[in-house]
């Protein structure tokens, strides 16, 4: 069980459905003693890797230091769990959260052993919304040798708040108590 969680979200709505799961995620996990840190990408400077691979050629770190990936970087190393909760954006992760997992390459290739779940929601409903995404999710968990929390999806939410009558509702809740 972890005790300190990295919470990331893709999302820029303030008021929306993936912002409804974090808070609930959130709520569950203090509930349960737990420390959650959650710094909002969407208002940090985030460089995309440069795959320039110095980071594993010598260099201590990532060759791009003049952004706002430091403030992940530490608390990935203080953390026991990361969790990502986001909507999809054309059947895959958003920009915002896929930039700063690409980032993460400079970690391995020895990467932090953390707990690791995602939470998607869609606009689309059906399995193929989310197939992209899951394949993502396997691969990306295989290669950091993370322990494996699962993926939750949900589609078909049109509406603002509208996760709140659904299943994944009360599923994020106890995700948040157990992680």
């Amino acid at each position: 069980m972890s005790q300190r969680i990295l919470l990331l979200e893709g999302t820029y709505w303030a008021d929306g459905n993936s912002r409804d799961l974090a808070e609930h995620f959130i709520e569950a996990a203090e509930a349960a003693g737990k420390t959650v840190v959650s710094p909002h990408l969407d208002t940090m400077n985030i460089n995309e890797c440069l795959s320039c691979n110095q980071c594993r050629n010598g260099l201590e770190g990532c060759y791009i230091n003049d952004d706002d990936m430091d403030v992940i970087y530490e608390e990935i190393k203080k953390c026991d769990a990361l969790v990502i909760i986001t909507p999809l954006m054309y059947y895959g992760l958003p920009g915002l959260i896929k930039t700063a997992l690409d980032r993460l390459y400079c970690l391995g290739p020895d990467y932090p052993k953390l707990n690791f779940a995602e939470v998607y929601t869609a606009k689309r409903s059906g399995n193929l919304a989310f197939l992209p995404a899951i394949a993502f999710h396997d691969l990306f968990v295989q290669h950091m040798g993370w322990e494996d929390w699962g993926v939750f999806a949900e589609g078909d939410l049109n509406q603002k708040h509208q996760v709140r009558g659904r299943m994944i509702y009360q599923q994020i809740y106890e995700l948040g108590k157990k992680i």
